[in-house]
């Protein structure tokens, strides 16, 4: 068993516990994967798996950076880890690595903390967008998170992420849908990297920017990197790697 990076599955056919996760997954006006344990998300009960599979599409994301890297020692952050599904998943193919995750949701944190914790990581409930983060980080995560804050914070967050970072071989992810509209409430993809954005962003951080690709999210459970990371600009989603 090896689908992308990982060697068990989560199965989960519980329907009470089904149904507790998915209250998380449509909490407070906005949306996010919810899933339980190391593994593939997998369940037998028609109603949640689509569910299940918008866990395994959020890891993939994270397997497209990191597929060809050790995770092994290592310190990382989760920057809007959710309920720590990816997090715990990190955890479950590096040894000896030390991970936290912070996220603003309290009630998610409280499921991080209940299902999807061990010893090396740690869950931090804290708004991110003016939080200096600890030093010293190998690797850190904006996975599906920086469409979640207003651009007026993007830049300070950059900043504390690139200032958390160890060296030159750290490197800081991120993923972030490629669209054109963002929303104009206050929950939600209120934070969209438009083509206007993107470009400053570019400009302001020309010297940090590793490189930039994109995920094609209709093949990101394809189990091959190699068929859902792209060149495209007009695929789904930005994928950037940026240094310190």
């Amino acid at each position: 068993m090896n689908i992308l990076g990982l060697k068990t599955i989560s199965h989960i056919d519980d329907i009470k516990f089904l149904g507790e996760m998915k209250n998380l997954i449509f909490l407070n006006d906005d949306t996010r994967p919810v899933w339980s344990g190391i593994g593939y998300a997998k369940t037998n009960i028609d109603a949640h798996m689509p569910y299940a599979k918008w866990a395994n599409e959020h890891w993939a994301l994270y397997f497209g950076f990191i597929h060809n890297i050790s995770l092994n020692n290592k310190r990382m952050l989760d920057l809007g880890c959710g309920v720590g599904f990816n997090t715990i998943n990190l955890c479950g193919i590096g040894d000896e690595s030390k991970i936290i995750g912070y996220d603003i949701d309290k009630e998610i944190i409280d499921f991080s903390n209940k299902y999807n914790k061990n010893d090396d990581i740690i869950y931090i409930n804290e708004n991110i967008i003016d939080r200096k983060f600890q030093e010293g980080m190998d690797y850190v995560f904006l996975i599906e998170t920086l469409e979640h804050i207003k651009h007026t914070h993007h830049y300070n967050l950059i900043d504390n992420c690139l200032n958390s970072l160890k060296d030159d071989n750290s490197r800081l992810f991120i993923s972030t849908p490629n669209e054109q509209q963002f929303s104009n409430k206050e929950r939600g993809h209120v934070g969209i990297l438009t083509n206007k954005f993107f470009e400053l962003f570019k400009k302001r951080y020309k010297q940090n920017i590793v490189s930039v690709e994109y995920y094609d999210n209709k093949k990101l459970v394809s189990h091959d990197v190699s068929e859902y990371t792209t060149t495209n600009h007009q695929h789904s989603h930005y994928k950037i790697i940026m240094k310190k």
